[in-house]
């Protein structure tokens, strides 16, 4: 490699980074740059090599080749200690929080303001968490535990935690994937303010939206190698996603508006539980999807659990297939042949230490034993299937689930429904955290078991999504349903509206239904 200089115009610049696990290259020779006040998006399929070069910025991992310089000066970031030293401060998607403790002991933990060598100042610590929480903009009682504050509070004040050490680098993984509407402006309102004073972001998310509202600069990465470097105001979604993935992806699949001929799979009817699930009615057919529309807290998934038997309802009627179903456990709706993606995948789609070839079969093990005795050859076949059928990615069914990417992941939580025969699948926001790629393969195997007369109930936070591959849409606000639309009938700006708690809806249309 040619020698490289440090360039005191850039807060980072990283120079052939190469980084192998196993023999493996997780990178190859990737350089990478960051100019103080300006905002890095990286962006790749999982497994490209972003979080591994994060980590090597922020010194949990040391690269194997390569040379790194921070504002100039070239370094060796051999710990996140060192990294923070430097000024280096990663937010990541699980935040360093601790739940009962103060924001403010939180933003000073590890860094505490001390009266003298012993002694902590907690009056000057509280002064100084109000003072960084004004400078965002962010009314916050410090003294209150960050247990009680939401997902989108916690990452305000692990941004006021990483300023309160001086960053000159904030690194920003996936911020937003469980924000929406109002947390969201929030939290672009604060990365703004952030920049202003210099401060050089590097911002990952698989929301391309989100990259061309707020991004400087485009770094794409693909199977461990830099593809490009671009311009956000120079770029289009179309180029991004084409260099992203290799290849030309179309993003839209047609809705078939369902066929009112076919039979009802899923009818539910005057549903109710506690204060989060207010006289629920609805139906779905078989073949049909039916995207649920809501933003976080609307009820979404307390329905789908409602629904699947894992919680409890108060009254009402679940009817599958025509006759009335009692549905009280996730194990009884397996058996009415109700599936169920949840939100969570790694806690409770996965179990993650387990083989790719386990988590498949997880729920017909009884199917494929006989005399108490498991049937290999069948159990071999079975996995074998399915991994070819949903084209998930690994190197064989021996290979650890947690190892896999985002989307390959999800792909194994739906082989691992479908093999039980369901009929009726109810996803949860069913990419999330998904890279475009992924996504487009995850939309194309739910059009497929809708074509073979299958009945999806989808549950997700994107709008466009919701839009793109739903037959009919169902909106929901406040534990209600609120309007139900045919996907061809509806924009964002009306799903949104509806979406809304009551007190901010436009018009007297609360309770159209």
């Amino acid at each position: 490699m040619e020698k490289v200089t440090g360039n005191p115009d850039y807060v980072v610049q990283m120079y052939g980074i190469t980084k192998k696990f196993s023999g493996i290259k997780a990178l190859d020779h990737v350089d990478f740059f960051l100019e103080p006040g300006k905002i890095n998006c990286l962006c790749g399929e999982n497994g490209a090599g972003k979080s591994t070069l994060i980590k090597i910025l922020s010194g949990a991992y040391q690269c194997d080749e390569g040379t790194i310089f921070i504002g100039g000066e070239q370094v060796k970031i051999a710990s996140p200690k060192t990294a923070k030293a430097m000024g280096i401060n990663p937010i990541y998607q699980e935040l360093d929080l601790v739940d009962c403790m103060s924001i403010a002991e939180n933003i000073f933990l590890g860094n505490e303001i001390k009266k003298n060598a012993v002694l902590i100042d907690r009056k000057k610590m509280i002064q100084e968490a109000e003072a960084l929480m004004e400078e965002l903009g962010i009314e916050l009682d410090v003294r209150k535990n960050v247990g009680q504050l939401s997902v989108a509070l916690k990452q305000m004040v692990a941004i006021a935690k990483a300023l309160s050490i001086q960053s000159k680098v904030l690194i920003l993984d996936e911020p937003s994937d469980v924000l929406t509407g109002r947390e969201l402006e929030v939290l672009f309102e604060t990365i703004g303010k952030i920049k202003a004073k210099g401060v050089g972001i590097v911002y990952i998310s698989h929301r391309l939206e989100e990259i061309f509202e707020i991004g400087d600069v485009i770094t794409i990465l693909r199977d461990g190698m830099m593809i490009d470097v671009m311009q956000v105001r120079d770029t289009t979604r179309k180029e991004l996603i084409q260099k992203m993935v290799g290849h030309e992806v179309d993003e839209n699949i047609t809705p078939q508006y369902g066929d009112p001929s076919k039979p009802m799979a899923l009818e539910v009817e005057d549903l109710n539980r506690g204060t989060v699930l207010n006289h629920i009615s609805f139906c779905l057919r078989s073949g049909e999807i039916l995207g649920v529309a809501g933003l976080v807290g609307a009820g979404r998934t307390e329905l789908a659990r409602a629904v699947i038997g894992a919680d409890p309802i108060d009254s009402g009627t679940i009817r599958v297939f025509g006759k009335e179903a009692r549905v009280d456990s996730p194990a009884r709706a397996c058996e009415y042949g109700i599936g169920y993606i949840p939100e969570d995948r790694k806690n409770d789609g996965l179990v993650l230490i387990q083989s790719v070839g386990n988590n498949v079969i997880l729920t017909v093990l009884d199917r494929l034993s006989r005399l108490g005795l498991l049937q290999r050859k069948k159990i071999n076949s079975t996995i074998e299937e399915f991994i070819k059928q949903l084209s998930i990615k690994c190197s064989g069914p021996a290979q650890q689930a947690k190892n896999l990417s985002g989307g390959n992941q999800q792909k194994i939580v739906v082989a691992k429904w479908l093999a039980t025969g369901a009929k009726i699948l109810i996803l949860d926001e069913p990419t999330r955290g998904i890279d475009v790629g992924a996504k487009t393969e995850i939309y194309n195997i739910i059009r497929d078991f809708a074509k073979q007369g299958h009945a999806i109930m989808m549950i997700s936070s994107e709008m466009s999504e919701i839009l793109n591959i739903s037959d009919r849409i169902m909106v929901m606000s406040e534990g209600s349903i609120t309007k139900n639309f045919d996907s061809n009938q509806v924009s964002q700006e009306e799903l949104l509206e509806y979406a809304l708690p009551r007190s901010l809806r436009k018009g007297d249309g609360a309770n159209d239904k």
